[in-house]
């Protein structure tokens, strides 16, 4: 939030409130200085979709005010239990302002021959066929990787850009004849290459892939120990494969 502020003049911030103790180390924004200038729209939080439905009179209201004095608005299309831009999309045709979309996750979406309830595959359905509705009729959209692009832009391939999911510098990035020579290092000295996972254990972040490669490592009598910092519905396959 703080570096929006540097380029975003007047930063409305519209978002589900809840009321209670604030976590542990949590930061106070009114004790933010360049935040001083922002302006928050406090909406429901809703638990699950029949709330987001009984709600959704009073969230409208609320983004309908806050749209009055906007020009250019963000929305999502992951949000839960509705996304954002599936609630803003009506609203925007009638107030007529831009619209611009990022694409970072399709957690909604089902694997390749993934078993599901009959109403989590309902739910990926509906969620592809709106957000494919929502990208589209969007001003301008960025994704994370090109095959976001390819599958939820269809009309308007011109407005679409891709910005690889990545905060590093292009400098601090190894090729490969660099990123060989550091393997050959490591195996030098240690004997071994060692690999660490650091995020949300769930099977679209690729971790499967690493445990089958480390796995396949040490049947082939490739040194390789992995760490895996994280929590998330595969930390229980996890443990079993280790």
């Amino acid at each position: 939030l703080i570096e929006h502020t540097r380029y975003i003049s007047h930063l409305t911030l519209a978002a589900p409130t809840v009321r209670g103790l604030p976590p542990q180390n949590a930061v106070a924004v009114d004790e933010v200085e360049l935040l001083q200038t922002m302006r928050c729209v406090e909406l429901p939080a809703p638990r699950n979709i029949l709330v987001a439905l009984w709600c959704l009179p009073r969230t409208c209201a609320a983004l309908w005010r806050a749209l009055e004095s906007a020009t250019l608005v963000h929305a999502g299309v992951a949000g839960w239990p509705l996304a954002e831009a599936w609630i803003l999309m009506p609203l925007l045709m009638l107030r007529r302002r831009l619209l611009y979309i990022n694409v970072e996750s399709a957690f909604w979406r089902l694997f390749p021959g993934q078993k599901a309830p009959l109403m989590r595959r309902i739910r990926a359905a509906v969620s592809e066929r709106l957000n494919r509705w929502s990208v589209d009729a969007s001003d301008i959209s960025t994704f994370t990787h090109e095959g976001y692009r390819r599958s939820l832009l269809h009309r308007h391939p011109e407005r679409g850009h891709v910005v690889e999911a990545s905060w590093i510098d292009d400098a601090d990035v190894l090729d490969d004849a660099q990123m060989q020579r550091v393997i050959e290092r490591r195996y030098r000295h240690t004997g071994a290459l060692t690999l660490v996972f650091a995020g949300r254990l769930a099977p679209e972040k690729g971790l499967l892939v690493l445990l089958d490669a480390v796995a396949g490592a040490l049947q082939n009598g490739v040194g390789v120990s992995l760490d895996i910092f994280g929590e998330g519905p595969l930390a229980g396959e996890c443990r079993a494969r280790i």
